[in-house]
């Protein structure tokens, strides 16, 4: 069951990587006066949390 957890959480990770991947080069190349002010706040602690889970996932699933 641990197994499963951590390739749940790797996948999540995963996908959070890509999420704020894509709203960092959509912001890049479309922002303008009307983003908010707490875009790039909001960008660093997803950026942070898919470290974390993608860390935790990796740790349950090779047992360290």
């Amino acid at each position: 069951m641990s197994i499963f957890l951590s390739v749940v959480l790797l996948m999540l990770g995963l996908y959070q990587v890509y999420a704020t991947l894509n709203t960092f080069k959509y912001l890049k190349t479309e922002a303008n006066r009307n983003v908010s002010y707490f875009m790039p706040i909001a960008l660093y602690s997803g950026g942070l949390m898919a470290l974390m889970m993608i860390g935790f996932g990796l740790w349950g699933i090779f047992n360290l």
